[in-house]
């Protein structure tokens, strides 16, 4: 990971699904950092901010917790060989009472984002204003790895800009920084939102000024063997089957008529 995701390298999945619950509390508290090696901009959220309920292949229903969110900008992941502005990778980690039932731990969540004059993001646009006010006092990458508390208001208005059924692209693979841990389970959103320009271009700046580079953890990988499944609303092509069978039903009924003649 990260990958280039090829239309023609889809296959459809039906048996996998997803949701994504935030909690509604009119505040919630997180502390935001930049850290690794280029900086990234990471959040903690407070403990049941977020969860993640899947019901794997088996057909067991299992739930992950929200651990962390990376902004990475551009995205790591690129589709059709084309990157969005920014990506953010939703790191669940599995529920203790789960961890015997499954050997994916981790699942990374990635949205993607299209800079715009809207915005679809509040945590984002909260942490990017404090940290302007960081970068005011001292624009140096010290400072700016010292973590800092982040509030932002009614995190749920966003989950529910999110489309039911939830439509997204999954495959197995690594983390994209540290040790390219294997075992990972990725999770695309094929929905995609807004980020605003200009906190954008803020977040790319303070990038710049803590590492005087601005890239991602790691490039995209070769796909080798790796297999990306389709789940959701788009991977059920109902119209396609029923033409299908409208079509076998016609060859048979032409058949036992030649039959009867």
């Amino acid at each position: 990971s990260p990958i280039n995701i090829l239309p023609t390298d889809i296959a459809c999945d039906d048996a996998v699904f997803i949701d994504l619950a935030f909690t509604n509390n009119t505040l919630s508290i997180a502390q935001a950092s930049l850290s690794g090696d280029p900086a990234t901009l990471r959040l903690k959220p407070t403990a049941g901010t977020g969860a993640l309920y899947i019901q794997n292949k088996a057909g067991t229903l299992l739930s992950y917790g929200l651990n962390e969110v990376v902004y990475r900008t551009p995205s790591e992941h690129s589709y059709n060989s084309t990157a969005n502005a920014m990506e953010a990778q939703m790191v669940y980690k599995v529920d203790a009472i789960y961890t015997s039932y499954t050997p994916i731990q981790n699942i990374y969540v990635s949205v993607m984002y299209n800079a715009s004059t809207d915005d679809d993001d509040r945590m984002f646009s909260a942490m990017i204003g404090a940290l302007e006010t960081r970068t005011e006092e001292n624009l140096t990458a010290t400072a700016l790895t010292k973590a800092f508390n982040v509030t932002f208001s009614n995190l749920h208005a966003w989950d529910e800009g999110i489309k039911r059924p939830i439509s997204f692209l999954t495959y197995n693979g690594t983390t994209t920084d540290g040790n390219c841990t294997t075992g990972v389970m990725w999770v695309i959103l094929e929905q995609q939102f807004n980020v605003n320009a200009t906190a954008l271009g803020v977040y790319k700046s303070v990038l710049d000024g803590a590492t005087g580079i601005n890239i991602n953890a790691r490039g995209v990988q070769n796909f080798y063997d790796v297999k990306v499944y389709r789940g959701g609303v788009t991977c059920n092509d109902y119209f396609g089957k029923f033409v299908g069978f409208v079509v076998a039903y016609a060859v048979l009924l032409i058949f036992v008529l030649r039959m009867l003649n």
